[in-house]
């Protein structure tokens, strides 16, 4: 078995959320999630497929804006798509829980609680993954579905999406 290294762990637990935890997030509550970052639109479907469009749950949208330079080490910020801050109760009680806290705010699941079973469905994942001999990825091509769309409102020009949001 291929180890895990520690901070790969520590990292799905306690750093911000990255596509992976928005993909789990997804495929956890059956409901697409529609990032707006500065310059495209990322559509995540955790694998959630409805085949009556009527009665398909509604969308979660969440907004997200870069805090900092380019590169590795910079970090951002999930807000709801309006720009304004989650008004749930648990909101802003967590470091690095922003993304939870938006996506709790839409759906009534408690932020903390949503994050924690997230994180747990990540390490099961990789973990059985590890086991079967692969070294599989928090995200790829078979386990979910991921379109970027370029804003109509583009603030930079950059050519290559980028779907990873720190």
């Amino acid at each position: 078995m291929k180890p895990i290294p520690g901070e790969t762990v520590m990292s799905i637990i306690y750093e911000p959320a990255t596509t992976g935890h928005l993909v789990e997030t997804s495929k956890f509550l059956g409901r697409e999630i529609d990032v707006w970052t500065e310059d495209r639109l990322i559509i995540i479907n955790g694998g959630c497929e409805h085949r009556n469009w009527r009665n398909r749950p509604p969308v979660l949208g969440v907004a997200h804006k870069k805090i900092g330079g380019s590169g590795k080490g910079t970090g951002g910020h999930f807000t709801l798509t309006d720009g304004t801050e989650p008004r749930n109760p648990d909101a802003g009680r967590q470091p690095n829980n922003c993304a939870f806290d938006v996506v709790s705010d839409q759906t009534g699941y408690p932020a903390t609680a949503l994050r924690r079973l997230v994180a747990q469905r990540m390490l099961i994942r990789l973990y059985r993954s590890r086991l079967r001999g692969r070294g599989h990825r928090l995200q790829c091509s078979r386990c979910t579905s991921i379109r970027t769309r370029r804003s109509a409102f583009s603030l930079l020009s950059s050519a290559s999406p980028k779907t990873d949001f720190h």
